[in-house]
C-alpha cells in the first residue's frame, strides 16, 4: 500500500542503510557542495542536540526499474546495492558529510571526487574529536593525534576512543577530557534525524512530493527536473525533444 511515514531515526541507522547498500543518492541532485565550514557547523548542531534538517527517502514499488535512478555513491561509500533500495531524494550532502567525517583519514579518495570533496575533505587536514577545544573541527593532518584528539568515527566505537585516549600506560587525562568523550559518545549515539519516506509510491508521485517536500536552495527549473528523471516518467520519454 503506498504511504507517506515520517519518523524520527537514529542518524547511524540512516547511515547504516546506506553503507549497506539499501539507501543510493537520487542521480538528479547536485554534486556534493558543503566546505569546511559547513561540515564543522553540521557537527555543532548535533552536539548542541539541534535539528540537522530532514531526510526524504523513496521507497519505490516492487518492479519499478531504479536502472540510471542513484548518483552512484554517498560520500567515499562505492555502490554495492542491495536487491532492492530506496533513493536518497533529499539530504545528500548531509549524509555525504556524515560518511566523510566517519572515513579513516588515510580513506582513498573516489577517482571521481567534485572540487568541493576534495578541498574539504583532501586539504591537509583532517576532522576530529577535540575536548580541548571541546568541539569537532578540522586540524592540520599532523596535529590530529596531538594531545587528546581523537578520529570522529572513535565518538561512534567506544573501543576504538578508549584504546586511543589511554594509548600511553600510566598517561594522565584530564577529568574535563573524559567528561567530554563521555557526554559527546552518549549524544551522538543517540542522535535523531527525521526521515520522511515514500512508500510504495510510483514515480510520478514521489517526484511531484519531492516537489514540495524539498524546495531548499537553489531550485532546479521544470526542465532540468524532468530531463534528469526521464528514466522514470513515461511523459518524458514520449515527449519530442
Amino acid at each position: 500500500m503506498a504511504r507517506v511515514t515520517v519518523n524520527g531515526e537514529l542518524i547511524e541507522t540512516v547511515m547504516r542503510r546506506a553503507r549497506e547498500g539499501f539507501l543510493a543518492p537520487a542521480a538528479f541532485r547536485r554534486p556534493y557542495v558543503w566546505g569546511q565550514d559547513d561540515v564543522e557547523r553540521f557537527w555543532a548542531s548535533l552536539l548542541r542536540g539541534w535539528p540537522i534538517g530532514q531526510f526524504l527517502i523513496w521507497r519505490p514499488p516492487e518492479g519499478i526499474d531504479l536502472a540510471g535512478a542513484s548518483r552512484g555513491r554517498i560520500g567515499p561509500l562505492q555502490p554495492h546495492y542491495a536487491r532492492r533500495f530506496s533513493i536518497l531524494l533529499d539530504g545528500q550532502n548531509r549524509l555525504a558529510t556524515f560518511a566523510w567525517s566517519l572515513a579513516p583519514f588515510d580513506t582513498p579518495g573516489p577517482s571521481d571526487m567534485t572540487q568541493a570533496e576534495r578541498a574539504t575533505w583532501r586539504s591537509g587536514k583532517a576532522l576530529v574529536g577535540d575536548p580541548e577545544a571541546r568541539a569537532i573541527h578540522f586540524v592540520p593532518v599532523e596535529e590530529a593525534t596531538s594531545g587528546n584528539r581523537v578520529p570522529v568515527r572513535a565518538l561512534f566505537e567506544n573501543a576504538l576512543l578508549w584504546s586511543l585516549v589511554l594509548r600511553t600506560p600510566g598517561r594522565v587525562v584530564p577529568q574535563a577530557h573524559l567528561d567530554w568523550f563521555d557526554q559527546v559518545t552518549r549524544l551522538l549515539m543517540d542522535a535523531r534525524c527525521h526521515v520522511t519516506e515514500l512508500v510504495n509510491l510510483p514515480p510520478e508521485e514521489a517526484l511531484e512530493a519531492f516537489r514540495h517536500l524539498a524546495r531548499a536552495g537553489v531550485a532546479m527549473t521544470d526542465g532540468e527536473f524532468e530531463a534528469a528523471m526521464a528514466w522514470a516518467l513515461p511523459s518524458s520519454r514520449s515527449r519530442p525533444r
